[in-house]
């Protein structure tokens, strides 16, 4: 009667997905250079001939694909399941080795101890593929019952480290046995096959993953096996086949699970996206700000241009908003610029601090000490040229700039400007994406693999790991304040391009121009405000506003345009804050059951 199972050895998933992402984490943290060496199986082939007196020759064909260059290997073989092993040989396509303990190329010795041998052989590879066939002979493999034979054996253990593309393992018994009189199950992952032939029996499978074994038990008539010393008596077929039928139930669950699993990797991605898009309709869509018109002539807000810079930036900082802070303390009074002509009509900027007191934010005092120091005093005035900023000053920028950043965006967080329930939902997003990702590449793949599903859940979870991953920036937004608050911004920033254009009777009065203007170094538009402010105002009429005199007065003497010198000014500030922070960043199939046969192999090569 002809029986067939499929190969298993899934058992354990979970473990198998924590096994696998442990392996593949070490091997990231511990990743080779370029020029490190390894190595795989393309095939293993294995010839099992049983012999009458219950021995089994064997002879295996393991096919190393290397990559780099080695001069060694080993085979490592329990003997549990036998009661001795001999005959062993070593060979490649080149020809046979000799048994030496030189470790010259072309040699092989064997060793004993615990429980097992290790067969260790020398050659010479570099970047190829080679063939190398063992033979032994194993004695005493074979059990009899009253009914039936058994051959139970670990063809491959799991010994080994690395994967196989491709394995097969032949069966044969002595004389003709029909393949009605075999049964066969082979245990493993779930996509390997075992099928009973006239003879003897076959199994095989692609794709073996790393420290997976192979086993086949094989049963049939005990006449063909007169000379067997392993004689266990009683009925042994109902006790195996109770046993196979237990993990073959166990391993069509599994297969039922599998398929599910690849019902779900289909969906997944699906409805993933569609939690998304409903995230997003609920959390992430920007509120409608009021109507600010198409000019907003005032200050939308009291705060500083730096928190400005937070609320335009959707919370990032940006040098811009170091700059912004210093024009403001300047005409706040907190520094004085001093404009001078140096060489080739060159201008320096002259920094000092004035001494003022007055209440300053966290923020602000910081970037008082980014630019004079710590010091109780004014400390020492700094000197902007065509170099940039002093060397010392560079540093201390470099150093604290990210603390810098980070007491700006603390005081506006004060203001309200994001809804912080969106930013929870981003922040899960990215988290789950994260994980997902993680998952799918330190256990799906491998995982994959093992319960016979291949890459496609993995695929799928790289799917919806990228979605929320892609996807959480955009279910941040700002809070209903801060989305007004924006709207009248970008209606200020119209009116800041366009002033111009408009009479002057309905302009603000000059010194609101003063305060004006270090907004509009956040928002991206100084030099078009300082051009425009140069058409309408005389440098006389610019002298009047204490914040802008330094930058008008005498320009027009020197045939200058107004103001063009502040414009100067900040593209050098900007620029040399840049530049100090940049850098800084039936047959059938295997079942479950298994492992209670003996032999088992694994080796290693360098």
């Amino acid at each position: 009667m002809t029986h067939t199972t499929r190969v298993s050895g899934a058992a354990g998933a979970a473990v198998r997905w924590l096994a696998a992402a442990a392996a593949c984490g070490l091997l990231a943290l511990t990743a080779a250079p370029a020029w490190a060496k390894s190595y795989d199986f393309e095939r293993v082939s294995i010839e099992a001939v049983v012999t009458v007196d219950g021995h089994l020759r064997i002879v295996e064909a393991r096919t190393y694909r290397f990559d780099g260059s080695f001069s060694w290997a080993t085979y490592e073989l329990p003997l549990a399941g036998t009661s001795g092993i001999r005959d062993v040989s070593v060979a490649d396509d080149r020809g046979p080795y000799r048994l030496s303990t030189s470790g010259e190329p072309g040699t092989y010795r064997v060793s004993r101890g615990g429980g097992g041998v290790e067969i260790r052989w020398h050659f010479r590879a570099e970047s190829e593929t080679r063939t190398f066939t063992f033979r032994y002979h194993l004695d005493d493999v074979v059990a009899v019952y009253d009914d039936v034979a058994e051959l139970y054996w670990k063809f491959i253990g799991t010994g080994w480290d690395v994967p196989t593309r491709t394995a097969v393992v032949n069966v044969r018994l002595p004389g003709r046995v029909p393949a009605d009189q075999i049964r066969v199950w082979g245990h493993g992952p779930l996509h390997g096959h075992a099928t009973p032939v006239e003879g003897g029996a076959r199994l095989e499978i692609e794709r073996l993953p790393a420290s997976t074994m192979l086993e086949g038990r094989v049963v049939f008539p005990r006449s063909v096996v007169p000379g067997a010393r392993v004689v266990r008596g009683g009925q042994g077929l109902p006790r195996i086949l109770a046993e196979e039928q237990r993990w073959a139930r166990a391993a069509n669950l599994r297969r039922v699970a599998a398929r599910l699993v690849i019902y779900a990797s289909a969906v997944l991605p699906v409805i993933v996206l569609g939690v998304w898009v409903w995230l997003y309709g609920r959390y992430g869509r920007e509120y409608r700000p009021a109507d600010a018109g198409d000019y907003y002539r005032e200050l939308p807000g009291t705060y500083s241009p730096a928190e400005l810079g937070v609320l335009w930036r959707f919370g990032a900082v940006a040098p811009a908003d170091f700059v912004a802070t210093i024009l403001d303390l300047a005409r706040r009074g907190f520094i004085a610029i001093d404009r001078r002509h140096g060489r080739w009509g060159r201008e320096t900027y002259t920094l000092a601090r004035t001494g003022k007191g007055g209440v300053l934010q966290p923020f602000e005092r910081e970037a008082l000490e980014l630019l004079f120091g710590k010091t109780d005093g004014p400390g020492q005035p700094i000197t902007i040229e065509r170099g940039g900023l002093p060397a010392d000053v560079q540093r201390r920028i470099g150093r604290s700039f990210s603390a810098w950043k980070s007491k700006v965006q603390a005081a506006a967080h004060y203001h309200g400007f994001f809804d912080p329930a969106s930013a929870r939902v981003s922040g899960w997003s990215l988290g789950i994406g994260i994980l997902l990702l993680v998952a799918a590449w330190f256990g799906g793949f491998t995982s994959g693999f093992v319960a016979g599903l291949g890459i496609f859940p993995a695929v799928s979870l790289v799917a919806c790991g990228l979605v929320l991953l892609a996807g959480s920036g955009a279910l941040r937004r700002r809070s209903r304040r801060g989305a007004d608050d924006l709207g009248r911004w970008q209606a200020f920033r119209r009116f800041l391009l366009h002033f111009s254009e408009m009479p002057r009777a309905d302009l603000p009065s000059l010194a609101i121009w003063e305060h004006y203007l270090v907004y509009a170094v956040p928002l991206g538009v100084a030099d078009q405000v300082i051009r425009q402010l140069g058409k309408l105002y005389s440098p006389e009429e610019l002298a009047q506003a204490p914040s802008l005199r330094v930058w008008s007065s005498g320009a027009a003497s020197r045939g200058g345009a107004p103001l063009a010198s502040l414009a100067t000014f900040t593209t050098a500030l900007a620029a040399a804050t840049s530049s100090a922070t940049s850098g800084r960043g039936s047959g059938g199939g295997f079942s479950g059951g298994g492992g209670g046969g003996g032999g088992g192999s694994g080796g290693r090569a360098g």
